[in-house]
Formats: structure tokens, C-alpha cells, sequence
């Protein structure tokens, strides 16, 4: 169902749709082909134990086509797409028994851009140690071999696993890798300048979860663990490389600061080396809330400048219960400052499940609904298509020259440009602009540079409300006030 469509003057589109449907439907990864579409892949079925393979393509001006890839014999769900040559696509998956919730067989599968399957293996786990394997990430390398990770399953945990396939889809390496705990993969990467690999990845103990980073040579052995911060939980995403050593990184923090509640947590960026040093640090959220990053990528990179950073607001076991949620979407720049920050949803309970970067400059957000029309366990896929005007607050300052000068900001309240007065003309590389919201949300933090009397804030992307802004220079408060954010007409 299309809930709406916009086609801009530059002919860029944003959109937004459910998938409504009478089965459970998830969707685990997407990608922006070069031709501008979106391939979304996951599941459809049951919640637990019979659903098929499902995939989505969504059109550079938002129409759409799915398709279920079905077998009479298997359960089964797709984790990862690559894009090949000739617009073809790899997907990846794994099946198992109807009405199982294990998976022994691993699954490739060549389709082209109409959805229509070229070719396609099965792999049984060849190991009998193992019962399941879940493979979750990919790397496609110039000589048309794929690196894939995952875990697989024994009792009672999982160990971490690599499995190589060529372009024939002929299997050509796997290995395992015994741990005491048991290990999950939250993203799996090359790193520049070097034939070396890194995996984020969690470690489920005695104490509950960690994150760690985990580097392999180029012959995939395991080089290092270093564990990160222990408030890092799983589900990090690495963005983008800021060299061959250091890295940005996003993922959930066990909120320490707030209440210490057990369901307190963050949205947390980090600039990381890859000794698991954090060089540089954010955390985005509510007070006293539960902000979650998205389960699987929850950082898209478009340039230095346009990063996006994707989570909800997380009600822990209610999945299948219409309590509303939100959607949240912040953008960043390479050196951490808030760009903008919106808001979607609160109708339903929304999770995200990932974020990919648009050609525009713009990204979609996709992952689930769940409404007080669905029936029980019974979700939708929900994506929205954003472009970076909608969320970006854009600032300037300069010398106000003429007029009577006001002494608080004006216009309030204000749909579009904010101006807000400085007792006196400033010329600081240390000037900072804060704006949060009611909820103690800070939607905008960032150093203007330049010299002036006169701050102005384009605030056309805010969400409708109460906001307090604060100027500080060299993290001294300079001036203060409130405005309210309403919507033009």
C-alpha cells in the first residue's frame, strides 16, 4: 500500500509504503543498484517455523515488485544481496525442514532485475557438529569470489563460520571457529590499504552481551579479538573507513547516565581504531528511553558530510503488540556533529531494520509494522524514501547591520528560517549551536564557523513543537532561549 509519493522539481522522489499482507513478512538487507532501484530481501510465512524466501524491488520513482521464491521441501529466508555484472544478483539464505526453526542447508541464488531465478545451490553444513548455520554478510572481491560470514549452530551456542563461493556459485572454502562463548555477526568488512578483514561481532556470555571486533588475514584466519567498551552491546554497523586505521561505527549503548535501568539504552556513533580504541564519541536518544539502533546496518554513508544513523524507540517483548513507536533517523557529518534528526511513525510499533544511502543524497529506511489491524504475529515491511532536505537543519552566521536589533530569536513561533541574536559580533572556531527538543532530544549540535551578530537556522525539517536552543563558545553559554517549530502553509 502507498501511503504517498513526491516527485521534487530535480527530480528526486521520496515515498513511503506498506507491504500489507496476511502473512508475518521481515526483510534483513537492501542495497541501491546502479540503476537507482532498491532490493530488499527477507522472509514471508509464518513467524516461526514455514515461510518462504520473499524480495522486494522498489523503482526509482517508488513502484514495486515482489516476489516469493518458494520450495515444497525447505523453510527458507534470504540475509544478503549483492549486486553482480549484467545486472544480475547474488542472493544469499540458508533452508531447512517445514516446521523447523533450524536451517543445514546453505542457499545461493542468481536472479536478474525482473525477479526471475538464473540459478541456484544448496550446501549442506559440512560439518555434523553443527545442526544450523545463518550466513548474514558478504563481501564481493574483483575476481568474482564472495566472502561470506555467519554462525553456526551446535548445543548449545553458535560459533562464528566463513564460507567462499565463485561466480559459478561452486562453494570453494569453509571454516569455523570454536569459541567459549557463543558469537553473532553484526557486520563484516574489508579494510583499506590492507588484504585483511573485520568483523564486528558479539560475544553472549554468562553476563550477557558484548561487542567485539574481530580482524582475519587475507587466508580468513583470526588475526585479533579486542573487545570493545563493555557498554557496547551487539548490532554495531561500521559506516565508513577515515583511513586504514579508524573507523565509524554506530550501535547501542547501555545507558549509564540515565536511570541504570536494565531497558536504558542509546543509539551510539563512535570513531573506532582497529586496536577497538573509541577515539571520538555520540549518543543519540530520549532520556530514560529505550533508543535502539537498527538490527541489522543501521549506518548509510553518502559523503563526508551526509551520514545517516537509523534506529526506534524499542518496547523489549512487544513485537507483536500495536503499542506506538517511532522510527528515528539522525544525520551526521564525518566528524560526529548533529546535522538533523526526524521522526516517523507512532501510529503502530515500528522497528528498524536497516538504512541504505540513495544516489540523491538521500536514504530509505526499511523494517516492520505492526498495527492494531495486523493479526497476531503478523507483520508488515515498511519502508520510507527521505531525501536530505527533509531532515537537514541548514545554519549560517553573519553581521546584522540594519534595524532595530531584537534580543531573543525570532520569527516565534517559525516555520522556516530562525534568527537568533548574539549580544555581540563573534569570530570563534568554537562557536556551537545545541537545539533539543521536549523530550530532552538533541536534534541539532554543531561548530558554525564564521564571524558575526546573527545565527540563522533553517528549521524547515524539525517536527512540529517546543524546541530550546543554546549557544556556547568554547563550551561557555553564550546565549539561550525557546521557539516553537510549527508547520508552513
Amino acid at each position: 500500500m502507498l501511503l504517498a509519493c513526491t516527485l521534487f522539481a530535480n527530480g528526486q522522489y521520496s515515498y513511503e509504503y506498506i507491504f500489507d499482507d496476511t502473512e508475518n513478512q521481515l526483510v534483513f538487507h537492501g542495497i541501491e543498484t546502479e540503476y537507482g532501484d532498491y532490493f530488499l530481501v527477507g522472509q514471508i510465512g509464518n513467524s516461526n517455523s514455514t515461510h518462504d524466501a520473499y524480495i522486494i524491488k522498489v523503482g526509482h520513482g517508488g513502484d514495486t515488485l515482489s516476489q516469493r521464491i518458494t520450495n515444497d521441501e525447505n523453510n527458507a529466508y534470504l540475509s544478503y544481496i549483492l549486486q553482480l555484472e549484467n545486472n544480475t544478483y547474488l542472493l544469499i539464505g540458508q533452508s531447512g525442514p517445514i516446521n523447523s526453526n533450524y536451517y543445514n542447508n546453505m542457499w545461493f541464488v542468481k536472479m536478474n532485475s525482473d525477479l526471475e531465478i538464473l540459478d541456484e545451490r544448496y550446501y549442506q553444513l559440512p560439518s555434523s557438529y553443527y545442526f544450523s548455520i545463518g550466513l548474514s554478510y558478504a563481501i564481493l572481491k574483483e575476481n568474482g569470489n564472495v566472502i561470506i560470514s555467519g554462525s553456526a549452530k551446535y548445543t548449545p551456542h553458535s560459533d562464528l563460520c566463513t564460507v567462499v563461493i565463485n561466480s559459478d556459485l561452486d562453494t570453494l572454502n569453509t571454516k569455523f571457529y570454536p569459541y567459549q562463548f557463543s558469537q553473532s555477526v553484526d557486520d563484516w568488512v574489508e579494510i583499506p590499504g590492507t588484504s585483511d578483514y573485520l568483523m564486528l561481532g558479539g560475544k553472549i556470555g554468562l553476563y550477557g552481551t558484548s561487542a567485539q571486533a574481530i580482524r582475519f588475514d587475507s587466508s580468513l584466519n583470526i588475526v585479533s579479538i579486542q573487545n570493545l567498551p563493555i557498554d557496547l552491546t551487539v548490532h554495531g554497523s561500521i559506516g565508513h573507513w577515515k583511513g586504514s586505521d579508524e573507523y565509524l561505527h554506530s550501535g547501542v549503548l547501555r545507558d549509564t547516565t540515565g536511570t541504570g535501568t536494565d531497558d536504558d539504552f542509546s543509539i551510539a556513533v563512535q570513531i573506532v581504531d582497529t586496536s577497538a580504541t573509541i577515539i571520538k564519541h555520540r549518543y543519540f536518544g530520549k532520556p530514560d528511553t529505550t533508543d535502539y539502533s537498527a538490527w541489522r546496518n543501521s549506518m548509510a554513508y553518502f559523503n563526508d558530510t551526509t551520514i545517516y544513523v537509523g534506529g526506534f524507540t524499542i518496547i523489549f517483548g512487544a513485537t507483536y503488540d500495536p503499542l506506538p513507536t517511532f522510527l528515528e533517523l539522525y544525520m551526521i557529518d564525518n566528524d560526529l556533529n548533529l546535522l538533523g534528526y526526524s521522526q516517523y511513525g507512532g501510529d503502530a510499533n515500528y522497528q528498524m531494520w536497516g538504512v541504505i544511502p540513495s544516489s540523491d543524497g538521500g536514504c530509505l529506511m526499511y523494517g516492520t509494522r505492526y498495527g492494531v489491524e495486523n493479526g497476531p504475529y503478523e507483520r508488515d515491511v515498511y519502508i520510507k524514501k527521505v531525501l536530505r532536505k527533509e531532515i537537514n537543519i541548514i545554519t549560517s552566521i553573519e553581521e546584522y547591520a540594519g534595524g532595530e536589533f531584537q534580543t531573543s530569536a525570532y520569527p516565534n513561533p517559525v516555520g522556516g528560517i530562525l534568527n537568533i541574536p548574539l549580544k555581540s559580533s563573534w569570530n570563534s572556531n568554537n562557536i556551537h549551536l545545541r537545539i533539543v527538543d521536549s523530550e530532552g532530544r538533541t536534534v541539532y549540535d554543531k561548530q558554525i564557523i564564521g564571524k558575526g551578530n546573527l545565527i540563522t537556522v533553517n528549521v524547515t525539517s524539525l517536527n512540529p513543537g517546543p524546541y530550546i536552543y543554546s549557544v556556547y563558545d568554547n563550551k561557555q553559554l553564550v546565549v539561550s532561549g525557546k521557539f516553537i517549530k510549527h508547520n508552513l502553509h
